[in-house]
């Protein structure tokens, strides 16, 4: 069987969407999810946008990528620390 980078284009204008790999892959989209984030772990250089999968053909193709991944790290944290501030009794009032 085939590993799922091998379905994974190189540019972002070949990117590929989830549910085209689900097609070619005969995987389960949870399934397919699972080894693209083990893929990712194993630092394979995976980037998705709204338009698909994609293997970054040069560094200007990966930093969009790389900016949306910092963007949900940096929201992460602050989320992170309201509620650390609110459990340490720092934190304000929870009422909205």
């Amino acid at each position: 069987m085939k590993s799922i980078t091998d379905h994974i284009p190189h540019g972002i204008d070949n990117a590929i969407s989830q549910a085209e790999l689900v097609a070619r892959t005969g995987l389960e989209s949870r399934v397919v999810r699972k080894l693209i984030e083990n893929a990712r772990r194993n630092k394979v250089p995976i980037c998705s946008l709204n338009n698909g999968y994609y293997f970054p053909a040069n560094k200007a193709e990966a930093l969009p990528y790389l900016k949306a991944q910092q963007s949900r790290i940096n929201t992460g944290n602050t989320v992170i620390t309201a509620v650390e501030d609110y459990v340490s009794g720092v934190g304000g009032d929870v009422s909205v």
